[in-house]
């Protein structure tokens, strides 16, 4: 059951590296609950620094103090889940335990986005419809087993990457009172496949991190050199979803432009896109990109790479 490697990521799954009501990962500092005026180090210790610095750059007199309804009341306000067993036994049947949960945690952060609505929401504790189940495939495999447990019990699949999209499409449809709706996490995909240095291509799971990215790709002298704003925590299937752009894009191309092939597991099957040009017919890839995922879930991504630059800044 569950196919791939094990999962390394432990003891914490990679959901929990970003806030849950806000951008930045859960290691990053945070400002004093007891004091407003104080900023805190992930282990406690106080950053005198970083208040006056704010304060400073955006000119004011004071930080204003709006403080997040606390997590454990959000979490204790969502809907109970809708649970369609008969998809719950054919997911137990394919994948390993730690690849399913329904725990209120997880299910909250993976409820929005991080706009500025969504973010406003959530920290005021507005949730209208987290998913009812997370699943986290390790496998182009494993997402076949989802998708097609899905198309027989009639279950909503929502494909998540980072959990950075900023138009809506990761939420689940609040009017969906009967169908049960699960967030499918790439995050576990995040393998280089192979690499072709000649031709100056990669093959990568669409579950990885944009820091993984380069940091597999620089072992063999390549980058790929997208650099969307959310570049530390979105992934690649992500950013092909999205039709990304980035600030390297003047030189490597937008998204569209980096990609050669890709993999896609529909309701109806397995679509792997033509590597090579075609003098006729449409762009297959061109189906996928910017589809924000309502076509099918990207497992994996053949992309363009390029020699390393000798100096990064």
């Amino acid at each position: 059951r569950g196919s791939g490697p094990p999962f390394r990521m432990a003891p914490q799954d990679v959901w929990l590296r970003i806030h849950w009501n806000g951008w930045g990962s859960g290691g990053a500092f945070q400002i004093d609950p007891s004091n407003p005026e104080q900023a805190l180090h992930p282990q406690g210790d106080v950053l005198p620094n970083i208040i006056p610095f704010m304060k400073g750059i955006f000119e004011l007199e004071t930080v204003p103090h709006t403080p997040t309804v606390p997590q454990a009341k959000v979490i204790a306000q969502l809907p109970r889940p809708i649970i369609c067993s008969g998809f719950m036994d054919a997911i137990k049947t394919a994948l390993q335990p730690d690849q399913v949960s329904t725990d209120g945690e997880c299910r909250l952060c993976h409820t929005v986005g991080k706009n500025y609505r969504d973010l406003w929401r959530i920290r005021n504790g507005m949730i209208e419809k987290p998913p009812d189940a997370v699943l986290f495939p390790q496998s182009h495999a494993d997402v076949e087993a989802i998708m097609a447990a899905a198309v027989q019990q009639d279950v909503c699949l929502i494909p998540f990457g980072g959990g950075t999209n900023v138009v809506g499409a990761i939420e689940p449809d609040p009017t969906e009172t009967k169908r049960m709706t699960v967030s499918v996490d790439m995050r576990r995909m995040q393998r280089l496949l192979a690499v072709d240095k000649d031709s100056r291509t990669a093959v990568f799971e669409a579950g990885v991190l944009g820091p993984a990215i380069e940091e597999q790709l620089a072992a063999h002298g390549l980058t790929f050199g997208h650099d969307p704003d959310s570049f530390m925590h979105s992934t690649l299937g992500g950013w092909v979803a999205t039709r990304s752009s980035g600030a390297n894009s003047n030189k490597y191309g937008d998204l569209e432009d980096m990609v050669l092939s890709l993999r896609v597991v529909t309701p109806r099957g397995t679509v792997t896109t033509p590597g090579q040009p075609r003098a006729v017919g449409p762009s297959m890839n061109e189906i996928f990109i910017g589809s924000e995922g309502v076509l099918g879930i990207i497992t994996e991504c053949t992309v363009k790479c390029h020699p390393r630059p000798p100096q990064r800044y």
